[in-house]
């Protein structure tokens, strides 16, 4: 099990390119709302700092197994959690639940997708992304041949995904598949979710 937080060391170049990869994707489906919760924040929560500065939102709650404590502030919290356990929140709280590069260190992504489905309110959504299967030999590539990535990062990879497989996996844990778009970037190197908590009408 992993026992550091992604960022807690050394972040390369190429990290700092793929995260504004993310965020760039990850903006243009967000809105001013109550609560995002980023599960998987890293040490830092960066993209919670981004969010907090750029959209009006009254709390954004960071996920991780550690983090830089000094972080918190008035609409920043930040909770521990290693993603195996039930998630350290109540039901039916969050408008948006981010997930970024999370699921495939994961042994059980089922659980974890699980939970994120059951913290989401009604119509909220989930925002994941995830390496897809052609991005692993080349990720392996730069970062045991190369050196530019951190090896321990990838080391880690349980599993990649393709988008068939993660929509499978939504579906699974809740989502219906009307509900669920997905797409590539980075060339199809990395998945892109976006996925919205079905609403009960009865």
């Amino acid at each position: 099990m992993r026992e550091l937080s992604f960022g807690e060391n050394k972040t390369s170049l190429l990290d700092k390119v793929i995260f504004f990869f993310r965020v760039r994707n990850i903006k243009k489906h967000l809105q001013n709302c109550d609560m995002v919760v980023d599960a998987g924040c890293g040490y830092f929560a960066p993209l919670l700092q981004w969010i907090l500065q750029n959209f009006d939102v009254k709390k954004a709650v960071g996920l991780d197994i550690s983090f830089a404590e000094d972080l918190v502030k008035d609409r920043l919290e930040l909770v521990r959690s290693n993603f195996s356990s039930p998630l350290p929140l109540g039901d039916n709280l969050a408008d948006y639940v981010i997930s970024t590069a999370v699921v495939e260190h994961l042994s059980d992504p089922l659980f974890h997708i699980k939970e994120i489905e059951r913290i989401l309110k009604p119509g909220g959504k989930l925002l994941l992304s995830t390496p897809s299967k052609i991005a692993k030999p080349i990720l392996e590539f730069l970062a045991f041949k190369l050196g530019i990535i951190d090896r321990h990062e990838i080391a880690d990879h349980k599993q990649y995904f393709n988008t068939t497989g993660l929509k499978d996996l939504l579906v699974q844990c809740g989502f219906k598949l009307a509900d669920i778009e997905a797409h590539t970037f980075l060339f199809g190197l990395n998945n892109f979710i976006i996925a919205k908590k079905y609403v009960n009408s009865n």
